[in-house]
């Protein structure tokens, strides 16, 4: 029975593939009568090759529809309208409302009741579900070739000739598989290059949606479909291309709610404002109840806003709450509200320091501490040549000033809140001055180390016909160099010298010669 049904539908919808008998037959639906649109789950059926139309359900609806057109307009004969069959019933099963999933109910009536005289209505009959394969069309090959029944589950591979394109495509060959439900996923037969070109949608225009599957093409061919989801839901819809070049389906998103306009302030009341200005500027004016205040200590305020946030969200907190905090140079806070007696940690940046790390919210008010340099250590007769901040150190640079010396590295860091060893510049005279007194004091001790290896014992008292001159002053050492005054025994006179020299730790002693000698 859906042979039948089916092989007349692509007979009528596409036109370059049919007889020259079909051809006439299709310019009278069309031209002498308006086309009707049609429910997507029915197929027309030629009845009366002069002006009337069967229009029979799809498979999974029941009903059936008779049009006669008469003077250029439709007119239903008879009819009832094609309803999705809820009563798939089983395969064989009398009474079932389960079916076999490649099966569904034929028969208008599913249900056989019991009564006194046996079971009424007729045998339900179930039927398989097929795709059908309309007659051989002009440009189209099928294959299997001969086959025009398939089972769901089931494929044809469709190819078109060269002056030919597969249905709603640009290509010429694919595999188009029979759906559960007995249709095809695409018409399987292949149309002339001009064929229906009066017949499409344009490309749809839907507002705050996005295509899901996106074509980029200016015009649709009919059976085809978009998807689109909302920008600003998870509601997805499905619109399709009919045979009257309309989309159908169509649905409109809503466009995302105006944040600034709907803002509801908590203890305040709000004005939404638009200014004319280039471009247009819109905000909301604010103030607060009561027994509170803004974040910012005033009594009212304004903030801009777009369509998808405020620029500034307001708020109103109690009297005895601080709201912001001042703005602390080069420091940071933890917290943005407080209450009263809370206490808020500061944490300066990286090369700044403070004498007090936290500040108490007292009478709803703040006194920020300051945040100051953490200055390089001092270095007398010197200056920095380079001070360079990077973000996990601080690089600091010496130089010493005219006739001073570095001492320690030129160049210190400041890592982990401490500094590299602090350097010293000395002054060269000083060191000069240091190297003399050195050298001097060497002198010194090599004299008396030469001293003293040439010491002398205690003269000797007598010499040769002589006598110290002075024996209670000897002494037990004498350094090189010393003398001892001698004198001579009466009758003699010293020869040369009249006193005795330690020389290299030997005493040269004088002579006493006669005197009769010289004379």
């Amino acid at each position: 029975m859906q042979a039948v049904v089916k092989s007349f539908i692509f007979a009528l919808l596409v036109c370059s593939f049919t007889s020259a008998q079909g051809k006439v037959l299709i310019k009278a639906v069309y031209f002498l009568c308006h086309i009707i649109e049609l429910p997507l789950w029915t197929f027309p059926i030629l009845t009366d090759f002069k002006n009337s139309v069967r229009v029979n359900c799809e498979t999974g609806y029941v009903g059936f529809l008779k049009l006669i057109c008469d003077k250029g307009v439709w007119i239903k004969d008879t009819s009832r309208e094609c309803r999705k069959d809820q009563n798939k019933g089983a395969h064989g099963v009398v009474g079932g409302t389960n079916h076999d999933s490649w099966y569904i109910m034929a028969s208008r009536v599913n249900i056989r009741n019991c009564r006194s005289q046996g079971w009424d209505n007729a045998v339900p009959v179930c039927e398989e579900i097929n795709c059908l394969l309309g007659p051989p069309t002009r440009g189209t090959s099928t294959s299997p070739t001969g086959k025009n029944v398939f089972r769901a589950g089931e494929s044809v591979e469709v190819t078109c000739s060269k002056t030919h394109w597969l249905f709603g495509t640009k290509q010429t060959k694919q595999s188009i598989l029979c759906k559960e439900s007995g249709e095809w996923e695409r018409l399987p037969v292949c149309e002339g290059l001009a064929c229906f070109s009066e017949i499409a949608c344009p490309e749809p225009r839907i507002g705050n949606a996005r295509q899901l599957d996106s074509f980029g093409l200016q015009t649709y061919k009919p059976g085809a479909r978009i998807r689109y989801q909302c920008l600003h839901l998870s509601r997805t819809f499905e619109i399709t291309c009919d045979w009257l070049g309309k989309w159908k389906y169509m649905q409109s998103c809503p466009a995302k709610p105006n944040v600034c306009a709907s803002f509801r302030l908590q203890h305040g009341l709000t004005h939404y404002f638009t200014k004319d200005t280039d471009p247009p500027r819109t905000g909301i004016y604010y103030s607060c109840d009561a027994d509170y205040k803004t974040f910012e200590y005033t009594w009212w305020g304004e903030t801009s806003c777009s369509p998808d946030a405020l620029d500034y969200t307001p708020q109103c907190i109690r009297e005895n709450e601080c709201g912001r905090i001042p703005n602390i140079p080069h420091g940071k806070l933890a917290y943005d509200q407080y209450r009263e007696g809370n206490s808020v940690i500061v944490y300066c940046d990286f090369g700044y320091k403070t004498n007090i790390s936290s500040i108490t919210c007292k009478n709803g008010q703040w006194k920020p501490p300051k945040c100051e340099r953490n200055a390089p250590p001092q270095v007398e007769n010197a200056v920095i040549t380079e001070y360079t901040q990077q973000e996990h150190q601080i690089v600091v640079s010496f130089q010493c000033r005219e006739h001073f010396e570095l001492k320690g590295k030129q160049t210190i860091y400041y890592i982990r809140k401490n500094w590299d060893k602090t350097p010293t510049c000395k002054c060269e005279y000083i060191r000069l001055l240091l190297l003399l007194l050195l050298l001097l004091l060497l002198l010194l001790l090599l004299q008396n180390q030469k001293r003293i290896n040439s010491a002398c014992e205690k003269p000797e008292t007598n010499i040769s016909r002589g006598i110290i001159k002075d024996s209670e002053e000897i002494m037990d050492y004498y350094a090189g160099g010393d003398t001892v005054e001698y004198k001579c025994f009466e009758g003699f006179v010293f020869e040369d010298k009249t006193s005795a020299h330690c020389t290299v730790g030997k005493w040269i002693y004088p002579k006493c010669i006669r005197k009769y000698i010289l004379d």
